[in-house]
């Protein structure tokens, strides 16, 4: 990974970030740039264990007797600590919303009390996903910008200079970094001809890609799962 010398790239998004002005609600359009053809909404993958009783689980416990029972399920589904992935079955949010009859929107990861332990994040195959992609549209110099670039340098260390700049970085190395920061980073990840921008927000907890509509026979191909369209206009954040 190193530092770019082209100014206009980020000049490209910098313009456009404004979010911390905007008045709220924040929508897509003060995070990014609003001239792509389509916008889609990727869910991250979720995991769920079979048979989980999410109805009794009350968090946080509001007696006694509440605190002693969610420890007791979570020690008989051995999430009580140090909790593995593959205790988890991995599964979409569309079987999800069948399963507990909730309305399926992108919106759905937002209803869930993940506290409960029952329901997770499956990075592993999220990241999965996250590369089918890149690899089915990579086909010219990569490039990241961090706008909360801070939080990565001065106290975490994962960039090479506490500066902000942009970066080019193979799909490899981008992929590592969101694992690195744990799907937080406020990170744009894009090529140089600006025909399409993987996103992801700090706190959104779902990624977002942008394209040109000369990338849409291709995404179409993909066929990913738990995506949704989304427009420049669209609330993130209240």
């Amino acid at each position: 990974m190193t530092h770019s010398d082209n100014l206009e790239l980020k000049k490209w998004l910098t313009d456009h970030i404004d979010w911390n002005t905007a008045s709220r609600p924040l929508l897509l359009k003060n995070f990014f740039p609003y001239n792509f053809d389509n916008y889609l909404a990727i869910l991250w993958t979720p995991g769920i264990i079979d048979n989980f009783p999410f109805t009794e689980i009350i968090f946080p416990p509001d007696t006694i007797e509440q605190t002693n029972k969610n420890i007791e399920i979570w020690r008989t589904f051995n999430v009580l600590d140090d909790i593995k992935d593959d205790i988890y079955t991995r599964t979409t949010f569309k079987e999800i919303s069948k399963k507990f009859k909730i309305h399926y929107d992108r919106n759905i990861i937002y209803k869930f009390d993940y506290s409960s332990r029952g329901l997770t994040t499956l990075f592993p195959s999220t990241k999965i996903t996250l590369e089918r992609i890149i690899k089915s549209l990579s086909n010219d110099t990569l490039n990241l910008f961090v706008e909360d670039y801070w939080r990565w340098t001065i106290v975490n260390f994962l960039l090479p200079v506490a500066k902000d700049v942009t970066y080019n970085v193979t799909d490899e190395e981008f992929l590592k970094f969101m694992d690195d920061t744990f799907y937080d980073a406020s990170a744009y990840f894009f090529p140089d001809d600006k025909s399409w921008c993987l996103i992801n927000l700090e706190d959104l907890n779902f990624s977002i890609l942008a394209f040109d509509n000369k990338h849409l026979v291709t995404v179409n191909n993909l066929n990913i799962v738990d995506s949704f369209n989304i427009s420049p206009e669209d609330k993130l954040f209240d």
